[in-house]
């Protein structure tokens, strides 16, 4: 039998049923309270991630545009400077760039360059 992760949530369900059981209305309007509170925060995370996402998205197409428009190989600083943000910003978004085949990257003496796949 595989370990389940027992859940907040869970936990909360657990309380609502055995506060019903003992007729503890007030401790069940706490714990759909609580249930309430989790489902709210939960859907703030989605929306925060998904919007990162997207950003992301539209910064890697400008690093593809950056790449296709340059005719030698550019570092990670180089391409962040292009494209107004950090390299540790950077970093990640290439990587994933890289991943899909879009991007193309090579190591010359210790320093990372990237082109436009062909």
């Amino acid at each position: 039998m595989a370990d389940v992760k027992t859940t907040k949530k869970d936990m909360f369900n657990e309380v609502i049923a055995l506060a019903k059981a003992a007729d503890r209305q007030d401790v069940v309007e706490f714990a759909e309270h609580e249930i309430e509170l989790l489902n709210k925060r939960n859907s703030a995370d989605s929306k925060a991630k998904a919007k990162k996402a997207e950003e992301n998205a539209a910064l890697g197409e400008q690093m593809v545009e950056f790449l296709a428009g340059v005719e030698t190989p550019q570092t990670t600083l180089n391409i962040a400077t292009a494209v107004g943000v950090s390299t540790q910003k950077a970093s990640p978004i290439l990587k994933a760039l890289e991943a899909d085949g879009r991007i193309t990257k090579s190591t010359e003496k210790r320093k990372v360059f990237y082109t436009i796949a062909a």
